[in-house]
């Protein structure tokens, strides 16, 4: 009764643990957490080198305490952050590097600045860091970028007016699936030729946007990251600067009327070829921006046509979370650092350089009624209706996804539990099992629920002599569809504990995903179990499976990879890779493997070949299928197994 009791508690306290690495692991939560923020955002590398930068105002003037002062009172809570957790990841943070103010947005940064009270150049430290976090008043981003263009290990987050109420809502969002959306809406922005907006007043607006290229600010600048290499936080935004017609004999087409709301005071904006050409309104709206245009004709520009999709950031008047909040935003004048053509030297007076955003988001007193996205080869494609995407499921769905796969996966969690301290009570019964075959019983129950416990009970309830080919059949095959599983389910631990994993090469990953499987399978599950059927040697065993072995891995792991990926995949709205649900996803996967592999196995026990004790097959008759026996079959794994990776791939892709 003891050895039953410890089996069981065993088996369950296992499951529990599967469980708790799996929410160890999830994607962030609700609540802000700069460690998960810094670990999506960047991953930095052991080794890199962090700087946290803020601009220092001269004297008191310009020092808002509500605003500037608590911002760099926030900087310094995010430096002693970083400190704390450094040795975890084994990278280095530098003092905080403070400057005076510019005093103006994207203006040069001075030639010096102070780091624990000693004057240093600025160049010099940013030729020496990895990572730059800039809490500053006045925009860094342009010369952060040229510096990133001096430096290709150089990657930064420039966070011009973050404030700390930002950390409960924008900052605080799952930016694994902020960056999932946004790259969605840019390779729909870079392959569109023109955009057609209709808002909700009912004016209409076309944007030219042939010749350019969308960019995303999905939050996720990993060392391996290729594109740009500053980007904003909070992010969460695809955008691209409409064509401009700096192409000789080709005019811009984009033209219509863009309504523009101060208070309650409407001004509508006239458009042709990208510029703003006169402004509709009697009241002071209208006024002011014709004031605001008259001071630089360069201002009349069409800037950048902006889509947010960060579902935590709210509208406070701070551009740099509303123009993330879901909706569209688009800007006047400067588009230069965004890939455009107008700079600074296109203004009259550089102190008339600016790029401002004005934001309609989902819900504002004007929203966007609809954008139509329009195609070189005709086609269009409808991407947001009355403020909402249509690319996207809606929360409500989303909701009660998660809630069916919960029940599921919960279902299946009792039910393992149940099945495996049910096989764990009869294995004391059964007088010739040994503890490594009731191990791998334990734990192949364990992989396949409920099925392996049906597997288990057929296997058993016949004697060795009148075992039935298609029970041997079962037996072999969920033994070793066992094996690859705990290789995959390795490979995934692996791939939470240490995420320099993720950022590998596609090469080393495929032979990850292959080879863990597979040395699991051959290693730990079948040489050890025909070597105890035959009893001979390890090593003679080692040889004489590997290739029943290869073949039948083959085509677990062609049912393993879709079953378990594509959902992941598909789903990421609502199921992440390292979640509680996994045991019941794998045992979802391990059954579609062990379906394609049976027929291997079957074919293997008809023929005579030790697959599984008992049946005709004595020990000491003991033989596996050899190269020339097989061959067939090897290559119809190898086809079944490439053909299924193939498909896999390209729907994740």
């Amino acid at each position: 009764m003891r050895q039953k009791l410890v089996i069981s508690a065993m088996w369950v306290a296992l499951l529990f643990t599967l469980g708790a690495c799996g929410r160890s692991a999830e994607a962030p939560t609700d609540s802000f957490d700069l460690e998960n923020l810094i670990m999506d955002v960047f991953n930095p590398l052991p080794g890199e080198k962090i700087l946290v930068m803020i601009d220092i105002p001269q004297g008191t003037a310009g020092d808002n305490a509500s605003a500037w002062y608590m911002r760099r009172g926030m900087a310094h809570r995010w430096h002693a952050t970083l400190v704390e957790i450094s040795s975890t990841y084994a990278f280095e943070v530098l003092p905080m590097l403070e400057y005076p103010a510019t005093g103006a947005h994207s203006g040069p940064l001075p030639a010096d600045g102070k780091m624990d009270g000693t004057t240093v150049q600025i160049e010099d430290v940013l030729g020496e860091v990895n990572i730059v976090l800039a809490l500053t008043e006045y925009s860094a981003t342009a010369p952060l970028i040229e510096a990133t263009q001096r430096y290709p290990d150089l990657r930064v987050a420039s966070m011009p007016t973050v404030s700390p109420s930002m950390e409960e809502t924008a900052l605080a969002a799952n930016y694994g699936e902020v960056g999932r959306k946004v790259r969605i809406l840019a390779e729909k922005l870079d392959r569109a030729s023109g955009a057609a907006v209709q808002f909700s007043t009912g004016h209409e607006m076309f944007f030219d946007l042939r010749y350019r290229h969308a960019e995303a600010d999905d939050g996720q600048l990993h060392a391996d990251e290729t594109g740009a290499r500053v980007i904003n936080l909070p992010s969460g935004e695809a955008f691209i600067v409409p064509y401009e017609g700096e192409k000789e004999g080709i005019p811009s087409t984009s033209e219509g009327t863009i309504p523009f709301l101060c208070g309650n005071d409407l001004a509508l904006l006239n458009v042709e070829g990208n510029r703003v050409v006169n402004v509709e309104g009697e009241g002071g709206c209208a006024s002011g921006i014709r004031d605001f245009l008259a001071v630089d004709d360069a201002r009349r520009n069409i800037a950048e046509l902006g889509l947010g999709a960060n579902d935590r950031a709210v509208v406070t008047g701070n551009v740099l979370e509303d123009e993330k909040v879901q909706g569209m935003h688009w800007a006047f004048g400067l588009s230069e650092a965004l890939g455009g053509t107008v700079g600074v030297d296109d203004f009259s007076d550089p102190s008339h350089a600016l790029h401002w955003d004005i934001v309609y988001p989902t819900g504002g007193a004007i929203e966007i009624a609809s954008v139509v996205l329009e195609y070189e080869d005709g086609s269009s494609e409808e991407i947001m209706q009355e403020g909402q995407y249509t690319l996207f499921s809606d929360d409500s769905q989303d909701l009660n996804l998660v809630s069916i796969t919960d029940t599921i996966s919960s279902v299946w969690f009792l039910l393992a539990v149940l099945s495996v301290s049910i096989v764990a009570w009869d294995m004391e019964k059964v007088i010739d099992l040994s503890w490594g075959t009731k191990f791998a019983w334990a734990w192949i129950v364990l992989v396949f629920g409920v099925f392996g416990l049906w597997v288990y009970f057929r296997r058993y309830r016949d004697s060795d002599e009148t075992v039935t080919d298609s029970n041997r059949a079962l037996g072999a095959t969920v033994y070793g569809a066992t094996g690859a599983v705990t290789g995959s389910l390795f490979m995934m631990l692996l791939s939470v504990a240490f995420p320099i994993v993720d950022d590998a090469s596609p090469l080393v990953t495929l032979a990850l995903l292959l080879g863990l499987p597979f040395l699991f399978g051959l290693f730990l599950f079948r040489a050890p179990f025909i070597t105890s059927i035959s009893k001979g040697r390890y090593g003679a065993a080692l040889r004489a499976s590997l290739l029943s072995e290869t073949v039948s891995i083959l085509f677990v792991l062609a049912g393993l990879f879709p079953a378990t990926m594509l959902p992941i995949a598909l789903l990421t709205d609502v199921f992440g890779g390292a979640d509680p649900r996994t045991l019941a996803l794998f045992s979802f996967g391990a059954i579609v493997g062990a379906i394609l592999a049976y027929p291997f196995n079957l074919w293997m026990a008809r023929r005579g070949y030790g697959v599984w004790p008992g049946g005709a097959v004595a020990s000491e008759e003991l033989k596996l299928p050899t190269v020339r026996e097989a061959w067939k079959v090897l290559l119809l794994g190898i086809f079944i197994f490439i053909l299924s990776l193939g498909v896999t791939f390209i729907n994740i892709v």
